[in-house]
């Protein structure tokens, strides 16, 4: 975990950064511990059986000062925690084998994971691995020189534009170097010519003739392949074409009898500034590649770190809190203490020893080579580097196991050995789901498309699954998940909601004038009058129900011919029909846009179902949409006649119901003026009139009220006759527009929409035209069974 301490002995500013404070003291149950500086794992010898660790192996080994990363903390290794520590009072032991290579258990565990690198299985999912990271002139170099024995070129121009990484394997025979470039992105995503040069760059160069001047040439060529500057370019004198960096990677893969099996991702140094204003950009670039590689799960971060620049001004620890806050997979690594200012070693010291700038891995301390020692092998680079932490003080004082590169070594052996041992049921289970997925993907491509019979095979099947998803579509059939997760597929259902809003449209809006409901009180089927807008807005009236009765009247005076006074004109009901169904084209145009949308979000859904190359989708897309639009315009076309025959044609029926419903409102208006008629009857205790005086004032109040309704009843008569034929028409079209457009023009026109005989008819051009595969399809095929065989055989060595 990452923490801050103030050192006990110094509470001044160095380098104008703040020290931190001190954490609280463990507790007196931890203090039984001896605490030790540095962070680690402890380490034992053990037998095959690891779980049978003793008490004397055990207590053989040193404490360590810190909590163990949880990804070590596995039953093999013996993880005691007998108690409850505070995270950085002594830890419990984790006990790891001494030699991880001593056992054939270890050593196969360690061979699988170098079998999936050599499958390539770390270009389809992450594998554990060690990833360097660092300011620029950090020392990265120096540490990964030695730790692989590779000799970095080194000068003070250099600056590497893409990450390298090396796989270092234990082999009975020393092999040639291996360098490839491994592209960032899937083959068939390059373009041909990348591809090509990509392909074309393989190297094989003995161990011992990679020299920092051949590695340097590795490096430029590399560069060029990559297109962008060779390591030591100035950036001002740039092509406008070539990128500041690259997230290609160098891979260089070593074998022989001298090297531990791991390996290690090198990456560009963080920096800062930069002088050409042109390449700002580069200072995030270069962050945003580093965050990549850390902050994937399984990374082991080495945070590199200049022992002479103080750590609080130093990129770096930012960078892997912000990927790793816990510290839980993060080791720092301090390098150059030979060049640390006198005085300033003590806060160094405490760095190292874990008290100031906490990672729960903690910190080695190694010496890089000074600018007089480039000649050096490197077996007496190792040497000076022994006798410096041996001799000088205060660096003699730091733990033997936390200094050097042979210490640093052997623990990222055992570092990365623990940490494949926790990962390795995780990769199984991603290689598993990546088979799922890999194997779904190279289905849905289908098969490949270079011949005239295997585009129209292609076609067949496009078009036969576009046929039974239709089907089921249509019939309501959702059993298949797809139709759970698409609501487009799922057309029955639509096209039964989209009927029902219809027919409800028509009672709420059908109608531009309100019929009367004083007439009627009990109305429920009728809207109350205005106008419908193409766009599905309505604007009432905002009129009095008796309006309708006035307007009935003023249009009965307007068309009245030779009728006799008592009748009205025979053209009176059709006229005033015509005006009063004037919402229904809005209406029915508004939900014939409506299912057109239902359509074409289906077909996509069912060729998007159907054909996954986007490619030939898109053209027989095109093809299937030009039978759509032309099957549209017939259904319109048809709406609008239907519509307009309903609307202008003679008023006729023989639904019994016209004659009921009119009937009904006549029995109810009479109702209503019966129910007007004053109650004769005597009230109190009056002596009540002869029983012939009451019916003759009964008789004589109702021929008043029947009078006083006879005044209009031409008029109410004809809005009877309007109102009861308006209800029966209303219903007869919305079911005719269902059934005949909706259904019939529509609905069963899509199930001849896609033929699996259609393929047969088209010719070789015109197949060619339709089913050709693009070059990064058929790269995408190759590229799909390439890596199901990979995962395949992933599988096979894990298990």
């Amino acid at each position: 975990m990452y923490g801050a301490k103030k050192m006990a002995s110094t509470g001044e500013r160095r380098n104008g950064s703040l020290r931190s404070p001190q954490p609280k003291t463990p507790s007196s149950k931890a203090r039984k511990h001896k605490p030790v500086a540095p962070t680690s794992p402890t380490f034992s010898d053990t037998s095959d059986n690891e779980d049978d660790v003793s008490n004397d192996e055990e207590s053989s080994h040193e404490s360590l000062s810190s909590t163990s990363s949880p990804q070590l903390e596995t039953e093999e290794f013996g993880i005691r925690n007998s108690d409850q520590r505070s995270k950085f009072g002594n830890p419990p032991q984790v006990i790891i084998p001494e030699d991880v290579m001593g056992t054939e258990k270890h050593r196969r565990l360690l061979d699988k994971i170098d079998k999936l690198r050599e499958l390539g299985v770390n270009k389809i999912l992450a594998l554990p691995q060690l990833v360097v990271t660092g300011d620029q002139s950090s020392g990265k170099s120096s540490v990964l020189e030695a730790l692989t024995r590779i000799p970095f070129p080194r000068s003070s121009g250099l600056c590497t534009r893409f990450a390298t990484e090396i796989c270092l394997r234990r082999s009975i025979y020393s092999k040639p170097v291996i360098i490839t470039i491994k592209p960032a992105v899937p083959r068939h995503l390059l373009s041909e010519e990348q591809r090509i040069a990509i392909d074309a760059f393989r190297k094989l160069v003995p161990e011992d003739e990679l020299t920092s001047e051949k590695f340097l040439e590795v490096l430029n060529e590399a560069s060029d392949v990559m297109g962008v500057p060779q390591p030591g370019h100035r950036p001002d004198t740039l092509k406008s074409d070539k990128r500041g960096f690259s997230d290609h990677l160098l891979s260089l893969e070593l074998s022989g009898p001298q090297h531990a099996q791991f390996s290690v991702i090198d990456l560009p140094g963080l920096i800062r500034s930069v002088a050409n204003k042109e390449r700002r950009d580069d200072i995030q670039l270069i962050r945003e590649m580093n965050v990549k590689y850390i902050k994937d799960e399984r990374s082991i971060i080495l945070a590199v770190l200049s022992a002479n620049v103080d750590a609080a001004n130093q990129e770096v620890l930012q960078l892997a809190k912000d990927a790793d806050n816990d510290g839980e997979r993060t080791l720092g690594i301090l390098t150059k203490p030979d060049r640390v200012d006198t005085g300033a070693e003590s806060e160094v010291i405490n760095t190292a020893n874990n008290k100031i700038y906490r990672l729960n891995l903690g910190y080695f301390v190694v010496r890089n080579r000074g600018p007089s020692e480039m000649e050096l092998t490197a077996q007496d680079r190792d040497e000076m580097e022994r006798a410096f932490f041996t001799q000088e003080h205060p660096w003699n004082t730091l733990p033997k196991d936390r200094v050097g590169v042979a210490s640093l070594k052997e623990y990222l052996g055992k570092l990365i050995y623990a940490r494949i041992r926790n990962d390795i049921p995780q990769v199984q289970s991603e290689i598993e789901q990546k088979i799922k997925d890999s194997e779904k993907r190279l289905n849905n491509l289908g098969s490949p498309r270079g011949s005239a019979s295997e585009q129209r095979f292609f076609l067949t099947a496009v078009e036969v699954k576009a046929r039974e998803i239709t089907n089921d579509a249509f019939n309501g059939r959702y059993q298949d998940p797809m139709f759970r997760q698409s609501k487009a597929l799922r057309l029955r259902q639509q096209a039964r909601a989209l009927n029902r809003e219809f027919a409800e449209a028509f009672i709420k809006y059908g109608n531009t004038r309100a019929f009367s409901t004083a007439l009627d009180p009990g109305n429920r089927e009728e809207g109350k009058g205005g106008r419908y807008q193409r766009d599905g807005t309505f604007v009432p009236n905002h009129r009095e129900d008796y309006e309708i009765l006035q307007w009935i009247q003023d249009q009965e005076e307007q068309s009245r011919g030779p009728e006799l006074p008592t009748l009205s004109s025979a053209y009176i009901h059709s006229t005033l029909f015509h005006e009063i169904t004037e919402n229904w084209e809005p209406i029915a145009g508004y939900y014939f846009e409506q299912i057109k949308d239902i359509i074409r979000k289906f077909h996509v859904a069912v060729m998007g179902e159907t054909c996954f190359d986007e490619h030939v989708r898109q053209k027989l897309s095109n093809k299937h949409s030009e039978k759509i639009f032309e099957m549209m315009g017939d259904a319109e076309k048809e709406l609008k006649e239907m519509i307009a025959a309903e609307r202008t044609s003679i008023l006729q029926t023989e639904n019994p119901d016209f004659i009921n419903n009119a009937d009904a409102f006549d029995d109810g208006r009479l109702m209503t003026t019966l129910e007007s008629v004053p109650d004769e009857t005597p009230q109190g205790n009056k002596t009540p009139p002869p029983p012939t005086e009451i019916r003759n004032r009964v008789l004589r109040n109702v021929r008043t009220a029947i009078n006083a309704n006879q005044k209009n009843s031409k008029i109410i008569n004809i809005h009877d006759d309007l109102r009861a034929y308006y209800r029966i028409a209303r219903r007869r079209i919305v079911d005719s527009i269902i059934i005949q457009i909706f259904e019939r023009k529509i609905m069963r026109k899509i199930l001849d929409l896609y033929s699996p005989e259609w393929a047969g008819t088209l010719t070789d051009t015109e197949l060619d035209s339709l089913a050709n595969e693009p070059r990064k399809i058929t790269q995408e095929r190759q590229d799909l069974a390439q890596s199901l065989k990979t995962l395949k055989l992933a599988l096979f060595t894990l298990e």
